[in-house]
């Protein structure tokens, strides 16, 4: 046992950046900061600040060691460039404003496709189950896509075939019946027939008599 811990204490005494927060460990300094008021009770703290906290000297006058020093600043800086990042986009969220026409309950969804879809070109991926449209696919909306919905405007196929997915699983989550066995849907892009849509429009109305 004395060797097991002999062996421990050469380990810890080896690091690099040793943890001085004793045995009370990252939930103890988690506790700490929330009796200091750094902290919320139901705050998650940044894992950088309490890696750090734990590696500061306990004793008064002590140093902290230059390349803690170094990883410190490093963190400072990169906490101070998401902060400035999420004042910017705090600022352009709150510089859209929403048509009077847009649902009050739709319009922080406006203000993201107008801010962040907008500007990172991100869209939003609907899972469609194969019995929908005869085989799985993801149907992916865009910023255009939600704003043309959200605006009343004229809607195109990603639209439709979201809300024909959302009408699916209506209809299969039925409590007591599952109704989706009793509808058949196409897809939007299949209004133009041609020969080779011709077996897959029969075959899909067949599935929905």
């Amino acid at each position: 046992m004395q060797r097991v811990n002999k062996k421990h204490r050469d380990i810890v005494g080896n690091r690099k950046y040793p943890h001085r927060a004793s045995r009370k460990g990252y939930m103890g300094l988690q506790e700490e900061e929330i009796r200091k008021r750094n902290l919320e009770p139901d705050e998650v703290p940044d894992r950088a600040l309490m890696w750090k906290k734990a590696r500061m000297p306990n004793g008064e006058g002590q140093q902290i060691d230059k390349d803690l020093a170094e990883i410190n600043k490093k963190i400072k800086k990169k906490k101070a460039k998401v902060q400035g990042e999420l004042q910017r986009v705090h600022a352009l969220f709150n510089s859209v404003k929403p048509k009077e026409d847009v649902p009050p309950r739709f319009r922080v969804l406006y203000k993201f496709s107008k801010t962040t879809m907008k500007e990172s070109g991100s869209s939003i991926p609907v899972p469609c189950d194969a019995q929908v449209f005869g085989m799985e696919r993801t149907i992916y909306l865009f910023e255009e896509n939600v704003t043309a919905l959200l605006e009343f405007n004229m809607i195109g196929q990603a639209i439709i075939s979201t809300y024909m997915a959302y009408l699916h699983s209506g209809f299969r989550d039925t409590p007591g019946r599952d109704l989706s066995s009793s509808f058949a849907f196409l897809h939007p892009a299949t209004y133009k027939l041609n020969d080779e849509f011709n077996a897959y429009v029969v075959q899909r109305l067949k599935e929905g008599v």
